[in-house]
């Protein structure tokens, strides 16, 4: 399963991205896309996570969180349905 997540801010600035443990996914990585910045001055931050479905099931994500220094931002709940591939 591949997450696509963008934060976009007014200026530069770092922050931390929170991903929680699910039982049903294996966290492979989170990589970071390079940083862009818009024609109006916005920021643009872009982090891909990839994680593997260990077996059939829905997975409901509700607390991925960006933290910055003055403060935590959820996004919105994920539901992730993992099929069992069959033989």
């Amino acid at each position: 399963m591949r997450l696509q997540l963008t934060v976009q801010s007014d200026a530069a600035t770092s922050f931390r991205l929170h991903v929680p443990a699910e039982p049903l996914l294996k966290l492979r990585t989170i990589e970071k896309l390079p940083v862009q910045r818009t024609g109006e001055g916005t920021v643009i931050y872009q982090r891909v996570v990839l994680w593997q479905g260990l077996e059939p099931g829905t997975v409901r994500i509700k607390t991925l969180s960006v933290e910055t220094q003055e403060q935590t931002l959820f996004f919105p709940e994920v539901s992730i349905t993992i099929r069992d591939p069959g033989p």
